[in-house]
């Protein structure tokens, strides 16, 4: 036998091989396709099913001189100083946003008294209402409010860090008791050197 018909002769006893390796391979996922289906018909995926993403109403309390926390933000505008009103701070269970009240100072006055959310898993934010600084129950709605992108963490955009460093974690809202023991300063008592991890619940 020349070397030509050997190797032909070697080339079909592979593939041969080969296909019956093939077909003596059983999927793992048989036992959850229909009868009848086959694997190349791949995954269907309806997309209708999946629930499109849709703000709740928002009812704007008023601020609790209470509840205000002092937070350190690093990277806002210059000589001001921040307060997380943690009485009415809320995390929506269907839409994820967390809403607060932010108040800013600046030598011992306030300046702004904001009503906001944040949407943590696109890093927006969107501002409600203002308060008067001299008369916090003096509300005025805004208008038309819109989502707005987080300013880059290189801007004076103090949303930036209030979301990174006590409202968010791994693209999503804290709990409320997580995010007041981050404004608190508490450490996360399970993982003390996990900065984005959430906090335990009550």
């Amino acid at each position: 036998m020349s070397s030509l018909i050997r190797l032909v002769f070697v080339v079909a006893l592979g593939a041969a091989a080969t296909v019956r390796a093939a077909d003596d391979v059983t999927d793992p996922y048989d036992k959850y396709r229909a009868p009848g289906e086959s694997e190349s018909r791949g995954f269907d995926f309806d997309e209708s099913l999946i629930e499109p993403w849709k703000e709740q109403q928002t009812s704007i309390p008023v601020l609790s001189e209470e509840g205000l926390q002092r937070i350190r933000i690093d990277h806002g505008p210059p000589g001001l100083t921040y307060y997380l009103d943690l009485d009415t701070l809320t995390v929506d269970e269907k839409d994820r946003v967390a809403r607060y009240w932010v108040v800013m100072e600046s030598r011992g006055r306030r300046t702004n008294v904001l009503y906001e959310g944040v949407k943590c898993t696109d890093l927006e934010y969107k501002t409600y209402a203002y308060a008067s600084p001299v008369r916090i129950s003096l509300i005025k709605h805004v208008k038309s409010p819109r989502w707005e992108r987080i300013g880059a963490a290189s801007s004076n955009d103090f949303r930036r860090e209030l979301a990174e460093q006590y409202l968010c974690s791994l693209g999503s809202a804290r709990s409320v008791n997580g995010i007041a023991r981050a404004a608190k300063g508490f450490e996360d008592v399970t993982n003390p050197n996990n900065e984005d991890a959430d906090f335990m619940p009550k």
